[in-house]
């Protein structure tokens, strides 16, 4: 009777291995998405002062270019998971990121380095002439990546 039972459960644990699987998963994703959102939203705060639509102090520009920095170094780590298969969220991640995992770490390098670029313009001054070569140098970067790695909407 103990041998029917642990085969029993064992062949209920090979059952629920996928669901818990693509649980996993779908964590994984919304962990990537929350990574990259937060690059979005700082870039959208940093060219709002930019383009003089918002009013915001140097030391709040500076915090953002530094959270972005910061999530860009995350960037790498929150990908290197491959997720594949049925979703239950959406992704917009292509497979050719991990196929092509030597460029997408190339793009990421390229993604730090352009948020501490951010960093140094924006502890210099968030005047235009200081801070637009640093976003227009991040926002490069991030749409060349977006072109090769992420499905176009």
């Amino acid at each position: 009777m103990k041998k029917l039972f642990a085969l029993a459960a064992f062949g209920a644990s090979l059952a629920i291995a996928p669901v818990v699987a693509h649980a996993d998963d779908d964590a994984i994703v919304l962990h990537r998405q929350s990574v990259m959102e937060g690059i979005g939203a700082g870039m959208g705060t940093v060219v709002c002062v930019l383009k003089k639509q918002c009013d915001l102090p140097q030391k709040v520009v500076i915090r953002q270019a530094k959270t972005m920095h910061f999530l860009a170094k995350m960037n790498l780590e929150a990908f290197r998971a491959k997720t594949e298969g049925p979703l239950g969220v959406k992704t917009t991640a292509l497979p050719k990121i991990w196929s092509d995992w030597a460029d997408y770490e190339k793009d990421n390098k390229e993604m730090v380095e352009a948020t501490e670029g951010l960093i140094k313009a924006a502890a210099s001054s968030i005047e235009p002439q200081s801070l637009g070569p640093a976003v227009q140098a991040l926002g490069k970067v991030c749409k060349e990546c977006h072109d090769d790695f992420r499905e176009k909407h």
